[in-house]
């Protein structure tokens, strides 16, 4: 019930302090992935038609999604391009809808980018990998959960995120990220985040709910009292 409650809760994670992040440094591409299929101009307008979709307010039913294109195209080589050189259209997308993006053509071929990145000097940088991460490792067998380590030794760092509304530190990023893996490390820095996000019900109150087994909807206090008194369950 807890898994199926933290992947519903990838729906909201977009809302996550109301911002998105660019991505600044770079990273090797495997170097056993060939360039075929789709060339770099047409996979760089096919994640900028995505970046559309996701800012519009309608759905077009009548034509196909730029996911299922992507599904099909596969185009790991030039995306992982994209992402290496920072595209614009990368740092647009931000890091959660990236992650939609790396669960439809292959997770697997992104994770160690990205676990990477976390350790880039840029916060906005590392806040980018986390929320990719969190979204990959919905699933149990997810290849993002390498990232753990990381993502804990992330706790720590309080550096502010730029563009976010706080805004708040890349610790609250990478706790976000560990819940989404089912851990319950960041709760605390979860509960201290929320007290300066005015959105936090949207981007927190399914990780509290998903380690409580409780819903207290918008009382922070009450949130803090009962973790204070029965910590969180995992």
């Amino acid at each position: 019930m807890r898994d199926s409650r933290r992947q519903l809760g990838i729906v909201v994670l977009v809302g996550l302090m109301g911002g998105s992040c660019s991505v600044p440094g770079e990273t090797a591409a495997p170097e056993s992935l060939e360039p075929e299929g789709l060339g770099l101009e047409e996979t760089r307008e096919l994640v900028r038609a995505y970046n559309r979709e996701v800012l519009s307010s309608t759905i077009d039913f009548d034509r196909p999604s730029v996911l299922k294109a992507l599904r099909e195209e596969r185009p790991i080589f030039q995306l992982l391009r994209l992402f290496n050189e920072r595209d614009p259209v990368v740092e647009r997308l931000g890091g959660t809808f990236w992650g939609i993006v790396c669960q439809e053509v292959g997770p697997g071929s992104f994770v160690e980018p990205l676990i990477q990145r976390l350790g880039d000097r840029d916060p906005r940088s590392r806040a980018f990998a986390c929320e990719a991460l969190g979204l990959i490792s919905a699933r149990e067998d997810s290849p993002a959960r390498r990232a753990v380590p990381a993502l804990i030794a992330l706790l720590e760092d309080q550096e502010p995120v730029p563009g976010y509304s706080g805004p708040p530190p890349v610790a609250a990023f990478a706790a976000s990220a560990l819940a989404y893996m089912g851990r319950s490390d960041g709760v605390e820095v979860l509960l201290k985040s929320a007290e300066t996000q005015k959105h936090w019900p949207l981007s927190y109150g399914h990780h509290f709910r998903a380690f409580s087994g409780e819903d207290f909807g918008e009382d922070l206090e009450a949130w803090k009292s009962f973790f204070a008194e029965n910590g969180a369950k995992d």
